[in-house]
């Protein structure tokens, strides 16, 4: 039986697979394989290499996923608003998320 392609599907196991490797990749570093990504996203190893074909690619795309997250931050607390006092006071991370995320690049990718 085939089934029918659903975008909003694909977009969902696109996210969900991203998600779990952030996770893997943050708790297992550069050891974490493919599988074991698609473990932690509920989906097949298929499902996985459809939307990234390679490591890298999956690696390259976490990263630009929270590089986009660091520029909305950015954006939504650190621009100058209508009150400055605010602006900025929002714009500094507390020290426990310094503390947790350290800092290497690498710690701010995942």
């Amino acid at each position: 039986m085939k089934r029918n392609w659903n975008p909003a599907d694909a977009e969902r196991n696109r996210t969900r697979v991203l998600d779990a490797a952030r996770e893997v990749f943050r708790a297992r570093g550069d050891e974490a394989q493919m599988p074991e990504v698609a473990r932690a996203a509920g989906v097949g190893i298929g499902t996985v290499y459809r939307h990234f074909p390679s490591r890298a690619a999956l690696i390259a795309a976490v990263g630009e996923q929270r590089q986009a997250e660091i520029v909305e931050f950015g954006r939504s607390r650190c621009l100058p608003s209508a009150r400055p006092r605010t602006s900025r006071a929002n714009c500094s991370p507390a020290p426990r998320r310094r503390a947790r995320y350290g800092r290497t690049p690498r710690s701010v990718m995942w």
